[in-house]
């Protein structure tokens, strides 16, 4: 976990480079000691995102999956899983296969319903949880109505503004 923490300190100081060094290095200790561990699918997620910092999408595509497969795993429906899932839809969108995007964004706007629906605390503190969480909407808009499907994309929007 530390050389995780590590690997993100440095991509949070542009150092590319030394990012990837530290979440290679977990990723190989982490595949060796724990192959199936929340530990694993984070280090993934996050040499998924930096390897579209670097414009790696492929790469990129790769890492998410692995993320994504432990997600569905270990920690289903939560919200590093609906993260994980929008990335995938990021991916799928810059592929070109937007029927794959609009999956994904489906996916993890539905998770977040859920969450939402879910959470303790004060309605002020849902509120907040949902309004950080618009640009899940915006992307699942985005993608429905460039498959030209503007209907799904307006009962999307309605269903973000009654959250």
């Amino acid at each position: 976990m530390v050389l995780n923490m590590l690997g993100l300190a440095a991509r949070g100081t542009g150092d590319l480079l030394a990012a990837d060094k530290y979440l290679q290095r977990a990723l190989a200790i982490e595949e060796r000691l724990a192959p199936v561990s929340t530990n694993l699918a984070l280090t993934l997620g996050n040499l998924g995102l930096l390897a579209v910092e670097a414009g790696n999408i492929e790469r990129a595509n790769v890492y998410f999956t692995g993320a994504l497969a432990l997600c569905e795993k270990l920690m289903p429906g939560n919200s590093y899983h609906a993260s994980t899932l929008r990335a995938m839809g990021w991916i799928s969108r810059e592929r070109g296969h937007l029927d794959l995007a609009e999956r994904y964004f489906g996916d993890a706007v539905s998770f977040l319903d859920g969450l939402t629906s879910r959470l303790g605390g004060s309605e002020a503190a849902r509120a907040n949880f949902r309004a950080s969480r618009g640009e899940y909407y915006t992307d699942y808009i985005d993608t429905l109505l460039a498959l030209n499907q503007p209907d799904k994309a307006f009962h999307a929007l309605e269903r973000r503004r009654a959250r």
